[in-house]
């Protein structure tokens, strides 16, 4: 109420929902003062789905659709191969990326990401050139393209930092559930 009197903002409880964890007592009381309903994972948030479960290639579905409404939507025909490598640079990584900062994505997902893109790239037709070589450095004779597999090691690696440094809810939750508190080394 105090937030609500110094900010002029109010919970929409329409709009806002309960998650418990299995262990969780008295839910009802905490409902009724609450005045929200409880609701069960997996859920959307901010486009990733969250889950208390590792993330599975199924569970990539959005990823995929989303990926696909845009590379639908860009007529290949109409597009130079400069073009088709601007889109995956300045418009698929990015949104792969965004998922890569929650998740450690299967290998399965990214193995299925670079075939899209490698796809897109050469409008279904044979690769002239192979997705690793596209995905070197220009001084390598590539085209500067970021892999897939090479940006999920990063990813891993900033949320092992995060995990590690990090005295956040998500870091400590962490370190409860995993580590049992103990120094993660």
């Amino acid at each position: 109420e105090k937030l609500k009197t110094f900010v002029g903002l109010k919970v929409n409880n329409n709009k806002s929902k309960l998650y418990f964890s299995k262990s969780t007592k008295d839910k009802h009381i905490i409902m009724s003062i609450l005045h929200m309903q409880e609701s069960k994972l997996p859920v959307k948030y901010l486009g990733v789905p969250l889950s208390h479960n590792y993330l599975h290639f199924s569970d990539c579905g959005a990823l995929f659709d989303n990926i696909n409404n845009r590379l639908n939507g860009w007529d290949c025909k109409l597009l130079s191969i400069a073009g088709r490598l601007e889109l995956i640079h300045s418009v698929i990584t990015p949104m792969v990326l965004y998922w890569m900062m929650v998740y450690q994505l299967p290998m399965a997902t990214i193995d299925k990401l670079n075939k899209l893109c490698a796809n897109f790239i050469w409008n279904g037709k044979v690769h002239k050139i192979s997705w690793n070589i596209l995905c070197s450095p220009k001084l390598e004779g590539g085209v500067g393209l970021r892999n897939f597999t090479d940006l999920r090691k990063a990813a891993s690696i900033k949320l092992l930092w995060h995990f590690i440094n990090s005295k956040n809810i998500w870091a400590r939750w962490m370190c409860k559930r995993y580590c049992d508190n103990k120094q993660f080394w």
